[in-house]
């Protein structure tokens, strides 16, 4: 068996080094008071995430209909109000409602998470005149005819919107909303969309 040799004078150094490197990185982080607290935070960030995650959550979005934010916290479970931004699943079944049928859009993908703000609410009436569709005898979007493809799209009907069917738009004209695929079931709602950036 071979025996292993510590120069004890070459160990000193080493440790004289290392204790040089930390007091030199610790002085760093006090000089540099925002940088810490931002590793800080970020370092404490997924524990956070973690103990909210039963009531928050977290939503990235990346479509140009509502270029004015892209992160939005969801607070889960809680209903919107008229005017109020809501996170739901849209089901592929929503998606084949949109006229005409049988047309590729690749644009679109089912069974994922969107924000819309609420404008309709159970018992208003949707009414289509052209291409202006109104709630309640008050106009809140216009149809476009076509998607941003040249595919063609079609108004949803007008109806009377049912107990737990809400009507949801953005004010963006190519916004691919209830004007197209009708009314959102409240057994989608994810909960209340508050944009963060």
């Amino acid at each position: 068996m071979r025996s292993v040799v510590v120069d004890t004078a070459q160990s000193g150094t080493w440790r004289e080094y290392f204790n040089e490197v930390q007091r030199g990185v610790w002085q760093w982080f006090l000089v540099h008071r925002r940088i810490r607290a931002l590793l800080v935070g970020l370092a404490a960030l997924p524990v956070l995430v973690a103990a909210v995650s039963p009531w928050w959550q977290l939503y990235l979005r990346d479509s140009a209909s509502w270029p004015h934010h892209v992160l939005f916290a969801v607070h889960k479970g809680v209903m919107p109000e008229r005017g109020e931004l809501v996170a739901f699943q849209l089901r592929q079944s929503y998606l084949d409602r949109v006229e005409p049928t049988g047309r590729p859009r690749p644009q679109l993908r089912g069974d994922t998470a969107w924000v819309k703000r609420v404008m309709g609410m159970p018992g208003d009436r949707v009414d289509v005149v052209g291409d202006d569709v109104l709630i309640n005898g008050q106009v809140v979007a216009q149809g476009i005819g076509q998607d941003r493809f040249g595919v063609p799209l079609e108004l949803a009907r007008g109806r009377v919107l049912q107990a737990g069917e809400y009507y949801t738009l953005l004010p963006h004209p190519r916004s691919m909303d209830s004007r197209y695929y009708g009314a959102v079931s409240q057994a989608d709602f994810i909960g209340v969309a508050i944009p963060l950036l």
